[in-house]
């Protein structure tokens, strides 16, 4: 008796969905925490008590990325659900990681191409180490990423009317999630003009224009409501031209080079082929957009001057294995009446994948959050909440969703000098830390005056514990200029700046 398994388009869906599904819950939670994590993490707590931010909301980004992630910290709170809140944040992530994948093959399958190469592209992505590097941490850019890649499913085949207007806000609820979302504009925009007969053209444009329009302006229109426009226009200023830049790609020392490298590092096989053939469809008349959508970004990338955060390339790399799918089957058609080389094109697609699945699985063991967890833990267990707690990143996110007062009973160590209703609430600055929870992390961001003051006050401070190899929870002497100090079980500890 035979069994029938399915079709096979509907074989390969189902194959494409179970590597996805394995690959994004073996990495949801396995990378370290970074320090962007932990502001967002927090910020989408504070979502939960009425506000936008820990402290004073500034607008240094649209606030839809964090309002997609306060879900997972109200569904853990109300179910009682282990873990960090930063890990409860990674399972969305690991969501959209997925939603990411299934968008890839849907593209790919709208572009024509069979349900074999365009599974490629969707597994590809989902393994793909710049994903799991990227992807994978509690970045705004992996909120809007699904977003983008609606926008463009909506814009595939668009006329004048709804898809059109779907298409423009699906990409402006995608740049208020993050704000890189917007260099994806003119590929969108060529997409739909592609899609359209020329007199319907100017039509449809406009439609797209109105829908993104419309929900654009409702950033802008909630600072106004508030009355701080001006901030809004103050902030969107610096993030535009008054934030220090990254170098150049060429100083082997500057931020930027650093970035390209790690990127072209976790995957070049991706970024070489994604990139070659996001060229050569630029040259196209009908496939042009998908170039657009790799090159413009990539202009920005190469381009000297400007900020350049690390996570930039998340934007990106859905659309590099779109292009290298896209270009990979274009080739194909050409060369492939040969035997051997469908084998080999076959070999060479699946040692690919095969071997970013094992990178991933190889890297994919551990709980990146657990040791943050076990700290704020200790914290809770053994330093009253009557005291100030001066803490990194992670360790705020974590206090702060265990209710823990921001103003009074858990400070985030640079709000001190740069949160602009601080001098109010602190008018003693430093003074009002009593306990600094003395981490790798906090170590790096003390460059700060206030900060520097109470890491001063930590070095007549008396060592309270030590809930790990390398951090240190001091007591602040504010009176003293230097004294010495012990914690259960050790010796007495002189303890002085830096260490």
């Amino acid at each position: 008796m035979t069994i029938k398994i399915g079709t096979g388009r509907s074989s390969t869906i189902a194959a494409t969905a179970a590597v996805v599904a394995a690959v994004t819950c073996a990495r949801a939670n396995a990378a370290p925490v970074t320090v962007d994590e932990g502001t967002y993490t927090a910020q989408a707590t504070a979502v939960l008590r009425g506000r936008l931010a820990p402290y004073t909301y500034f607008y240094d980004h649209p606030p839809l990325g964090w309002l997609q992630a306060a879900p997972a910290v109200a569904l853990q709170h109300l179910l009682h659900l282990p873990g960090s809140a930063i890990a409860a944040v990674r399972i969305i992530v690991a969501m959209a990681v997925f939603a990411d994948a299934v968008l890839v093959y849907a593209l790919c399958r709208r572009l024509s191409l069979p349900p074999w190469p365009a599974a490629i592209a969707g597994v590809w992505f989902a393994c793909s180490p710049l994903t799991t590097s990227l992807l994978h941490h509690v970045y705004l850019e992996a909120f809007a990423v699904p977003w983008i890649l609606a926008a463009f499913l909506a814009g595939i085949g668009a006329r004048p009317g709804w898809r059109a207007i779907a298409a423009g806000m699906l990409l402006g609820v995608a740049a208020l999630s993050k704000e890189s979302a917007l260099l994806f504009v003119p590929a969108l925009v060529a997409l739909v003009a592609a899609s359209c007969p020329q007199l319907l053209r100017r039509r449809a444009i406009m439609h797209l224009a109105g829908g993104l329009t419309g929900v654009l302006v409702l950033y802008p229109l909630f600072a106004a409501l508030r009355g701080e426009l001006f901030v809004f226009v103050r902030t969107a200023g610096w993030q535009l031209i008054g934030r220090q830049g990254s170098g150049v790609l060429w100083d082997t020392h500057s931020g930027r080079f650093t970035a390209v490298a790690s990127w072209t590092t976790a995957d070049p096989l991706l970024v070489t082929l994604g990139l070659a053939a996001g060229i050569a469809l630029a040259m196209t008349k009908d496939r042009r957009w998908l170039g657009l959508a790799v090159l413009v970004p990539t202009m920005i990338v190469v381009k000297p001057g400007g900020y350049l955060p690390g996570m930039f390339a998340a934007v990106l790399v859905p659309f590099l294995a779109l292009a290298a799918a896209l270009g990979g089957w274009l080739l194909w058609q050409r060369v492939s009446r040969r035997a051997w080389v469908r084998v080999a094109a076959v070999a060479v697609a699946t040692l690919v994948v095969a071997g970013c699945s094992v990178r991933v699985a190889a890297t994919g063991q551990g709980d990146g959050t657990a040791r943050g967890l076990a700290i704020a833990r200790w914290v809770e267990a053994n330093v009253p909440r009557s005291s100030g707690v001066l803490v990194d990143d992670e360790l705020f996110a974590q206090l702060y969703a265990d209710g823990r007062d921001p103003w009074r009973e858990v400070i985030l160590v640079e709000k001190l000098d740069f949160d602009r209703t601080a001098s109010a609430r602190w008018p003693g600055g430093w003074q009002h830390v009593d306990v600094v929870v003395l981490s790798p992390r906090l170590r790096r961001q003390v460059g700060l005056t206030q900060a520097v003051q109470a890491q001063r006050a930590v070095a007549a401070g008396v060592v309270v514990g030590r809930p790990a190899a390398d951090v240190l929870v001091l007591r602040v002497c504010h009176v003293c200029g230097d004294a010495t100090g012990s914690y259960e079980g050790s010796e007495t500890h002189t303890v002085r700046p830096g260490r």
